[in-house]
């Protein structure tokens, strides 16, 4: 037998080994994948070593179309795997993965071992001896052959960089252990770019295959190491380490293998406390008593330096045996003088009363505003609008209000439909909203009805304000035989804020409003002295 042979048994002994210790371990995400990982190789060895023992060029070509069942499973096993151990469970499509998976593997069989026919994966295969291997055979690649060794790039590249960015999110520990992972994800990489552009062999042959053998070999140290199969690296990542009170996850060896950033500036007098015997760092707390023990979790007061710290500790179970165990400082120094569990009380009752006071603002704030549009509705006018009035008032300024009502309304709900009608409110809403200033507002007074109210802004300012929105909103799509363009009549009044009264001033404006309708509609009218006179004069201050 020769030397090529025996590294190749010898390295599919170490494989089984490998699959026989995994299948041994409780359920981890992604285990089922890994041992699919493990058949997958194993099949490209076994035959890549009767592909180096065999002699007649019949039988090495055989051995080298069953490989190709193992050359095409095995990356995209690898790819699937990682996508389930870095997520921290199963996605619910996995099974039909793994069926999509192991049926190109079948249709791959196929194709190869019809490859006599069609030649699309070995165009041709020639003799290439040397005097170390003198049945050695030369392949030449079909258009297939590309196609397939296409899959395999795109799921090594998915795997790399899915390795690569858990290794940016992840830290510590589980950082070090992404990084060998991304470390051992380059190794078939570099197998296969040496091999097929720079021509390198391993004992006269491919190292790719062995080169993948080496995957699940070196993530099964990597991470059943640390019993990190069991414990989700990085989907916990949001509540782990985000979580105010101290946490340790510690494994059955009493090795801690996690740690929040509150862990890690609790235990920073003595050092980071991943890979520390958690029993050492917990010396440093005096115990007081059990608080309870329930199941697999107890917890207990102990204190150091002074606090008074609640410790929750919970065991991790899987197949009957203790795995890991999870512990929770939580301090308690404020309350436990009183009464622990009143004091948690009082802390849910203030989180409900927030809870409460929020909801109640907004439930007011819906109350005040329009669904559709979002504007304020009619009746914040007695609130909010008497109090910008009275703010004005104080600060001697005048208040001018326009009264809008959307031209033949009626006509666009019953030409175009009630939807159209919807988007012409929600259309003169956004324009008049656009127009809004600071301490401006746009209210939806009912129907096709609007107001806005702007204090501190002229008779002229306010004129030319309305008109220029009026124009865009007429102007806007006219002429696509759609209910795009809306116009609108306005009546408009500019009075002091000091004398200014809400219904007075409703009554006024909504008498301009019914002038600019009775006079042709789509025009503002200012509703003060002569209306004539006015608009003539603002039509040559403001619109030349």
């Amino acid at each position: 037998m020769s030397l090529t042979v025996l590294v190749f048994v010898a390295t599919l002994f170490g494989l089984f080994a490998t699959g026989a210790r995994a299948w041994r371990l409780p359920h981890f995400a992604g285990k089922t994948d890994y041992l699919l990982i493990i058949a997958s190789s194993a099949w490209w060895l076994v035959f890549a070593a009767v592909d180096a023992y065999s002699t007649e060029p019949a039988d090495k070509i055989l051995a080298s179309e069953i490989a190709w069942y193992g050359i095409i499973t095995t990356p995209v096993f690898w790819m699937t795997f990682m996508a389930t151990y870095i997520r921290g469970s199963e996605p619910a499509a996995a099974r039909s993965h793994r069926f999509a998976t192991l049926a190109l593997g079948a249709v791959t069989l196929a194709i190869a071992l019809t490859n006599d026919w069609h030649g699309g994966i070995y165009a041709s295969v020639t003799p290439d001896p040397t005097p170390a291997y003198p049945h050695r055979l030369h392949f030449s690649h079909g258009f297939i052959y590309n196609v397939l060794a296409a899959v395999v790039y795109v799921a090594m590249l998915a795997t790399t960089v899915q390795v690569g960015l858990a290794a940016r999110r992840a830290s510590g520990l589980h950082r070090r252990q992404f990084l060998g992972l991304l470390g051992a994800a380059l190794v078939p990489w570099a197998a296969n770019a040496g091999y097929n552009f720079g021509n390198l062999r391993i004992l006269g042959f491919d190292p790719t295959p062995i080169a993948f053998v080496c995957i699940p070999v070196v993530y099964h140290v990597l991470i059943a190491r640390h019993q990190l199969f069991s414990l989700a690296p990085v989907a916990h990542h949001a509540v782990f380490n985000s979580h105010p009170d101290s946490m340790l996850v510690v494994s059955a060896s009493g090795i801690v293998a996690e740690a929040n950033p509150a862990a890690i500036k609790l235990f920073e007098a003595s050092g980071n406390p991943v890979g520390q015997l958690f029993a050492a760092l917990k010396a440093n707390f005096v115990p007081q008593r059990t608080i309870d023990a329930s199941g697999h979790a107890a917890s207990e007061l102990c204190s150091r330096d002074g606090l008074t710290f609640e410790l929750r500790s919970t065991t991790v179970l899987a197949g009957g045996k203790e795995r890991a165990s999870i512990h929770v400082f939580r301090d308690v120094t404020a309350i436990h003088s009183a009464n622990l569990k009143l004091g948690i009380a009082a802390r849910l009752m203030e989180e409900r009363l927030d809870a409460n006071v929020k909801l109640h603002e907004q439930l007011r704030e819906m109350a005040l505003r329009d669904s559709l549009t979002g504007l304020y509705n009619r009746r914040s006018l007695d609130e909010i609008c008497a109090s910008m009035i009275r703010r004005a008032a104080e600060a001697g300024q005048t208040v001018s209000f326009a009264l809008i009502d959307i031209d033949h309304f009626k006509a666009i709900n019953d030409t175009f439909g009630h939807r159209a009608g919807d988007d012409a409110l929600v259309r003169v809403a956004a324009a008049l909203t656009a127009e809004l200033l600071p301490g401006e507002m746009a209210v939806r007074m009912g129907g096709e009805e609007f107001l806005l109210a702007m204090p501190d802004v002229d008779e002229v300012s306010a004129f030319r304000r309305v008109e220029s929105c009026r124009k865009a909103l007429s102007q806007d799509g006219a002429g696509d035989g759609a209910a795009s363009a809306v116009r609108f009549s306005a009546g408009l009044i500019t009075c002091e804020a000091a004398t200014c009264n809400i219904e007075t001033m409703l009554t006024v404006v909504d008498r301009a409003l019914y002038q600019a309708k009775r006079t042709g509609r789509n025009r503002t009218v200012v509703a003060a002295g002569d209306a004539r006179s006015i608009q003539d004069r603002l039509a040559r201050v403001s619109l030349g």
